[in-house]
Parts: C-alpha cells; sequence; structure tokens
C-alpha cells in the first residue's frame, strides 16, 4: 500500500508530491503496480535485474556540443556490462545554495526561500539516455550537459543508472519530443505508455557506486 507524501523542493521553492511505502526493493524481484481509479484499475510490472554498472572516469569539459547547441558538463567512462539490451543515464548530486542558479533559465527561477549560504540538496538526472546497441561490452565515454551552475572547488558526486527498457523507451520519447518541439525540422514524437489504458511509465533502475568529483573552474 503506497501512501500519499511530499518532500519540499529548496531549490523552486514548492512542494513535491509523491507515493511512497515501507517496503525494502531488492534486486532480482519483480514488482507490480495497481492503480485503482473510479471503476478503472491500471496495472503495470517491473523486474529489476539491470546489470549494476560502476564509473571508472568522471572529468570536466568546458564546451561540447550535441543537437541543442554548445554546452559545458562531465565526461563520464565506463565498461558496459556483456550481453546487449542496457541503457543507462547519469545523476548528479549536489549541495548548493541559491547563489548557484538553474544554467537554462537563471532569471526564470527565483529562490526566496533560503536564507544566504544554506545549503540543501539537489539531484540532477541525465536528460539523454545512451544505450549500448553496437557497443556490447565496450568502453563507453559520454558527455553530460549539467543543469545547475557552479564555481571552483565545488563537489559532486556522480551515478550511473541502468535503466530497465520500459524505463528508457519512456524518457528517450521525452527527451526526443523536447527535440521536436524546438526544432520545427525534427519529426515530431509521441510518448508511448507503458502502463496500458493511461499514459505513464512504472520502470526500475539500478544505480553504481558514487564517484566523487570537484569542478575544476566557474562555470563559463
Amino acid at each position: 500500500q503506497l501512501e500519499k507524501d511530499s518532500i519540499f523542493d529548496k531549490f523552486r521553492c514548492r512542494w513535491v508530491p509523491f507515493f511512497g511505502g515501507t517496503e525494502t526493493i531488492e534486486y532480482g524481484k519483480t514488482y507490480n503496480l495497481q492503480v485503482d481509479y473510479q471503476e478503472d484499475s491500471f496495472t503495470a510490472s517491473t523486474t529489476i535485474d539491470q546489470p549494476k554498472v560502476n564509473l571508472t572516469g568522471v572529468e570536466y569539459v568546458e564546451n561540447f556540443y550535441d543537437v541543442y547547441g554548445g554546452h559545458d558538463g562531465v565526461i563520464i567512462t565506463y565498461k558496459d556490462a556483456e550481453g546487449s539490451g542496457n541503457f543507462y543515464r547519469s545523476q548528479i548530486d549536489r549541495m548548493m545554495d541559491n547563489t548557484r542558479l538553474h544554467a537554462h533559465a537563471l532569471d526564470g527561477i527565483i529562490n526566496d526561500c533560503t536564507e544566504t549560504g544554506e545549503l540543501f540538496a539537489t539531484t540532477d538526472l541525465g536528460r539523454v539516455i545512451f544505450s549500448d546497441v553496437a557497443n556490447d561490452g565496450s568502453i563507453m565515454v559520454e558527455n553530460i550537459e549539467v543543469s545547475y551552475e557552479y564555481r571552483k572547488d565545488d563537489t559532486a558526486t556522480v551515478y550511473l543508472q541502468s535503466l530497465d527498457a520500459q524505463s528508457a523507451t519512456f524518457f528517450r520519447d521525452l527527451d526526443e519530443q523536447l527535440q521536436s518541439i524546438l526544432n520545427p525540422f525534427v519529426e515530431p514524437t509521441f510518448l508511448h505508455s507503458t502502463i496500458e489504458g493511461t499514459l505513464g511509465v512504472f520502470g526500475s533502475a539500478v544505480r553504481s557506486d558514487p564517484f566523487p568529483f570537484i569542478y575544476p573552474q566557474d562555470n563559463p
């Protein structure tokens, strides 16, 4: 039984609702979701069997280019687990204060709920989903765009998430949909739900060991 809960986001100064439970999630097990709404029931399941893949390196990159243009961020390195069909994304956790703004909306988010110098936790989930198609078992080197400003000697903890195929497909569709919105020359993308009868995804991720990182300079 999941219960309604929420956590206060001190970066955006708002409550973030979610449903949480007390059961400890275990590797190798299958979990089922059932949502009852009015006279309808929606069900989905996920099996947590993705390989845990640890990062072997994280380094700074001042400038790289993708379909959205130029960015700064980090370069992550890891060895893909043997067996095709693996999907990955980055996770960067940081403690910040209100002098660090969002890299893409510098004036759009006003932080008036924290004191000067007060530290709070942020999690930056990678927008891009990586896969091992045609690279099974290879050394993978990926550029990661970061979402928040930083100063020299700011610290971060970087993780690699191994996603199940359902989650990877859903979040990849989200990214491609954003590309089609921003670029009129990109073919429109529609989200493919993994929960029959409604829109959404029920999936899982296996997280790597933490990899500490220190920014060597201020953001450009």
